[in-house]
């Protein structure tokens, strides 16, 4: 997981970005690795069926007192097609 947003106590030029490499796996073994940044949709075929998947939400958000990276948790959303 990449977090380079600005840190909510500072003040930046750039705000950052936001990464995760996330696994899906179905029930019968099926398994595909993708790389989605914040905000953005892939769609992914995983066996024989299609979903459009999100990251929505990285917490928590960045902070300098708080930039320990094994912290973060990534929200993703899962949607059939």
């Amino acid at each position: 997981m990449e977090d380079s947003r600005c840190p909510k106590d500072v003040l930046c030029i750039w705000a950052g970005a936001a990464v995760a490499q996330i696994l899906l796996a179905d029930s019968l073994g099926a398994s595909v690795s993708t790389t989605l940044s914040l905000g953005s949709l892939e769609r992914v075929e995983l066996g024989t069926k299609m979903y459009q998947v999100a990251l929505t939400d990285i917490n928590p958000y960045p902070k300098i007192s708080n930039l320990n990276p094994a912290e973060k948790e990534a929200r993703v959303s899962v949607t059939p097609l």
